[in-house]
Parts: C-alpha cells; structure tokens; sequence
C-alpha cells in the first residue's frame, strides 16, 4: 500500500512468521518508527488476518477496507447500498438471517431486493427484484411515542 505519512496512535509492528507481509509502512518524520511496519498481513486458516496498527486517514483506511473486502471474497448481499443507509445482518440460532435497514439520510432512499424477502415490522412480502422505499429523516421522537419509556430499578 504505501507509507503512511500521519500522525496519532502509532504501534511499532514486528513480522515474524515468515508468510507474514508488510503492506503500510511508517513514512520519515516519525523518528523512532521511520521505515516500520504500520499494517500487516499473513493467512490464516481459510482467510487472512490483518492487523493496522495506526490511526488511517480516509484515503488509506477506505483503501484497506476495499482491499481487504475485495481479497476476502465477501460479496454484501444487498450489493451498495445508497448513501445514508446503513444495512446488519443478524443470524439466529435456527441459522435464519434478519436484515435491519435503517434509513439515516433526510430523503427517501430506495434498495433493490435481491430475493423475495418478508417485512417483519409490516407483515408483508416482497419479491426478488422489487424495490424497498424507506422513509428519510431518523426521528427518535417518533419512536419514543410508540414505545414510552419505563424506568427500570
């Protein structure tokens, strides 16, 4: 990847499995760690780990994100999603998932289903393909109506 030219949490790294591999060096001007190891990489198992041991700026962390999402294989199963929309994937014990979309943009977004997919909070069905439209404007007050607050002792 490069030198990382920043400042911040700094760790000094040490490789010594020898599949082990650099990928982000210290850049000059941090004296005691100029040259040394900053993100680091080995495989492991059926995959890889990774470890960065500094604060990255935007450019260099969205560049390791994308690296390490395109080197895993990880495909999201919604694909991107627009800005402001945040998508979890939960698992459950009968190895069932549960997706939890929420909507934190001011406007209305819209996602493309990949399959056929059933709205729990709105008992409905809908099919692979179709379009899911949430509404805009995250409004915790609204929530707190629905759902009053009980103190809890």
């Amino acid at each position: 990847m490069g030198f990382w030219p920043g400042d911040g949490l700094a760790e000094q790294l040490k490789i010594s499995a020898s599949d082990a591999q650099v990928l982000l060096r210290y850049g000059k001007s941090n004296g005691w760690l100029d040259d040394q190891p900053a993100v680091i990489t080995r495989p492991y198992g059926k995959g890889r780990v990774t470890y960065i041991g500094a604060v990255l700026d935007e450019v260099l962390i969205t560049a390791a994100t994308e690296w390490m999402v395109k080197d895993s294989g990880v495909k999201p199963v919604f694909g991107t999603v627009p800005d402001g929309v945040e998508v979890s994937r939960r698992r459950g014990d009968n190895n069932r998932d549960v997706f939890v979309m929420i909507n934190f943009a001011a406007d209305t977004k819209k996602i493309t289903l990949p399959q056929t997919m059933k709205f729990l909070l709105q008992e409905s069905r809908r099919q692979s393909g179709t379009s899911a439209v949430w509404s805009g404007g995250f409004n915790r007050s609204k929530i707190e109506d629905r759902f009053p607050r009980k103190e809890i002792y």
